[in-house]
């Protein structure tokens, strides 16, 4: 008997690494779920386990018994190997995942995994990794309003991010990171980092309404993974325009070295990572809403979940002046 069910999974927030997401779908107890976000230039990385449990207190088994076959460009060229990451709380926090040693991920090949497992002979998922697209260029525009009575500032920021969209049907994820430097005084800065959610995306290409239902996934809510496709601009340059107002209860300094970085990566993913992520923020939000979820896309043959390639090019941005001699940074 099939059930809905939470699979609970960590998402590396300032690296923006597409690791694991939250999600749910219809799978079976022992089912096996695959999880995998391959970048260009980086080892690659599988993430795999089961959820068992009841529909409202489901608990995940990483797989550790498995065997995990990489081919790239149709040839097997290694196994992966069995590693995991600990938490820093707890060694319950410890991830399993498989990792190749000798293979690094390249733009333009595809790659293919064969699972054995004790539970199912055989698994498998198929992807490539798309060619990066070049950000060409990023504006910026900042108002910054200081209040000298509550000793706080406010700062409007607009980003306008232009690219040239190659002729054959893309698919992107922006990602924006912020890179804080705050004066804690004696001359020392304090750095801080986190992702950018905050951002208003006035680009109708970001929306999910009016798009077909070949894959029956329902045109609503907001984006969240800021995902979007070229069904507009196809072929053409274009810019994306972006809006942020953010505020502090300390006062912004650029002369005492203090700074604001934004950190602008567009990612090139494949179709399957696009409908992925989309059907996983959609039904998200239909679960908070409670209508009925929106069960997420795959692309694994003989379980559930994501294998997928996507690649990035960056662009960084600093207001103020980062670094400035005689100024400690921590």
């Amino acid at each position: 008997m099939k059930k809905v069910i939470i699979i609970g999974i960590a998402l590396l927030m300032f690296l923006s690494c597409y690791t694991e997401f939250d999600l749910s779908n219809e799978v079976d107890d022992t089912g096996p779920v695959v999880s995998a976000f391959i970048a260009n230039d980086s080892l690659i990385k599988v993430y795999l386990y089961k959820v068992i449990g009841a529909d409202d207190a489901p608990q995940r088994i990483d797989i550790t018994d498995a065997t995990v076959k990489l081919f790239e460009n149709g040839v097997a060229v290694e196994n992966l190997k069995l590693d995991f990451n600990t938490g820093v709380n707890s060694v319950y926090d410890t991830i399993y995942f498989y990792t190749s040693l000798n293979t690094t991920a390249c733009a333009g090949k595809t790659y293919r995994i064969e699972i054995t497992t004790f539970e199912r002979e055989f698994i498998t998922s198929e992807t490539y990794i798309p060619e990066p697209v070049e950000i060409l260029s990023v504006d910026t525009s900042s108002i910054f309003i200081i209040d000298t009575l509550s000793n706080s500032y406010s700062e409007e920021s607009y980003l306008w991010v232009s690219f040239k969209d190659p002729p054959e049907k893309n698919f992107y994820r922006l990602t924006i990171k912020g890179r804080y430097g705050n004066n804690i005084g004696n001359d020392t800065i304090k750095i801080w980092n986190r992702v950018i959610t905050s951002f208003n995306k006035n680009n109708s290409v970001f929306s999910y309404f009016g798009e077909d239902e070949e894959n029956k996934i329902l045109n609503l809510g907001r984006n969240n993974f800021q995902i979007f496709n070229d069904n507009t601009f196809n072929g053409q340059g274009y810019e994306i325009e972006l809006y942020n107002k953010s505020s502090s209860d300390v006062s912004y300094s650029p002369e005492k070295g203090e700074f604001t970085q934004y950190i602008i990566e567009l990612h090139s993913i494949t179709e399957e990572g696009y409908y992925y992520l989309r059907s996983v923020d959609l039904q998200s939000q239909t679960m908070r809403d409670l209508t009925e979820p929106v069960l997420p896309f795959t692309n694994i043959e003989n379980g559930v979940g994501i294998f997928t390639g996507y690649s990035a090019s960056q662009k960084i941005i600093t207001l103020g002046e980062y670094p400035v001699e005689g100024v400690v940074y921590k």
